[in-house]
């Protein structure tokens, strides 16, 4: 190491890596609880529905709305190879952008909101 600046470079590209790679993990993790359940939802055929979920959810501590996810990405994207930013994005990112159906669009109507005031001490009337 030479200087300050290298090092705190190296230490950047260290935690730059290493977040990388958390957030990696995090996607495999949530991919291959989505194709276990999957599997396992195949498996038990009709059987297996909302309150199968609500009980996997509380036995393994994780939210409803995760378990919903994880099956969804393994279902629209049954490689990880397959999604569009490859593996370079969160999981809260990939059920934004990729799993959640765009919202309709607005067309705005304005709003008039009329505050009246005293003239003379400026108070909210």
């Amino acid at each position: 190491m030479s200087s300050l600046t290298d090092f705190i470079e190296e230490l950047r590209q260290f935690v730059v890596v290493k977040e990388t790679e958390g957030r990696q993990v995090v996607i495999e993790n949530r991919h291959e609880l989505g194709k276990r359940i999957t599997e396992a939802q195949e498996l038990l055929g009709n059987s297996y529905g909302e309150k199968v979920v609500s009980k996997l959810a509380s036995k393994i501590k994780l939210p409803e709305r995760t378990i919903y996810y994880s099956i969804a990405l393994y279902k629209q994207y049954p490689e990880l190879d397959l999604l569009p930013a490859g593996l370079n994005m969160s999981f809260p990112m990939i059920c934004r952008k990729l799993l959640t159906a765009p919202k309709e669009e607005c067309e705005h109507e304005p709003i008039e909101i009329v505050i009246k005031k005293c003239k003379k001490c400026g108070i909210k009337l």
